[in-house]
């Protein structure tokens, strides 16, 4: 099957800008697809529909390290220039101008206002039916009932074979097909175990402790 998704975060909003704004209306509203393939790893995406994921900015370490032009912008709309002049006030931007705007809205309006669970800061103030927080929608496409499967496969496997056989440009070792780099990691840490910075595992002790859920099972060493 080959499916597609988005997600938006109910009424509640976020911390994203629409192009040409500078206050805080939407969450990341990533965006999801993924298509199987024979030979090759399943064609995977997932991606915040924002220049950048939240997570690069609000859980940075040194929030008055400098981040790149057009990540963010600032409380008074100019190029946020560190985390801080984001997070205080600032809003994120949408990845392409108004091409990641058009997508970001898009998942908006399936993800919320389709599924009945909100869009971001309903401008009746009425609520919306639904439980609102994360809402996503989901198509899922079944291949038999569009195409011969094996066919598809040939299709599928044969793009990829091209894609790899493309020259690589400067600083590029090969062409990566969406997914195949995660593909090759998940292999990589089944086998080599999943490393924590020592940082990270003491909250999530803290919070095991908390729940009092038990680590136990959990073997190997943070770093």
């Amino acid at each position: 099957m080959i499916a597609l998704m988005g997600v938006n975060n109910g009424k509640n909003g976020g911390w994203v800008t629409p192009y040409g704004g500078r206050e805080r209306v939407f969450s990341t509203n990533p965006i999801a697809a993924a298509v199987p393939a024979s030979k090759h790893p399943a064609f995977m995406m997932d991606f915040a529909t924002t220049v950048v994921a939240a997570g690069k900015l609000e859980l940075s370490p040194d929030k008055d390290m400098k981040i790149p032009e057009g990540w963010a912008i600032d409380a008074q709309g100019r190029p946020a220039t560190t985390s801080r002049a984001y997070i205080e006030g600032g809003a994120m931007l949408p990845f392409g101008a108004h091409k990641g705007y058009a997508l970001l809205l898009l998942v908006e309006l399936l993800a919320g206002a389709l599924t009945g669970a909100g869009v971001a800061q309903e401008p009746t103030g009425s609520p919306s039916e639904g439980a609102g927080g994360n809402a996503t929608f989901i198509i899922v496409l079944d291949i038999p009932h569009f195409t011969d499967v094996e066919q598809f496969y040939a299709d599928v496997d044969g793009l990829f074979d091209r894609l790899k056989r493309v020259k690589p440009a400067a600083g590029f070792k090969e062409v990566i097909i969406p997914g195949e780099p995660e593909a090759a990691a998940r292999v990589k840490k089944a086998g080599e175990g999943i490393t924590v910075p020592g940082p990270i595992w003491e909250q999530i002790k803290a919070i095991a402790t908390e729940g009092k859920v038990s680590l136990d099972d959990i073997e190997g060493e943070s770093k």
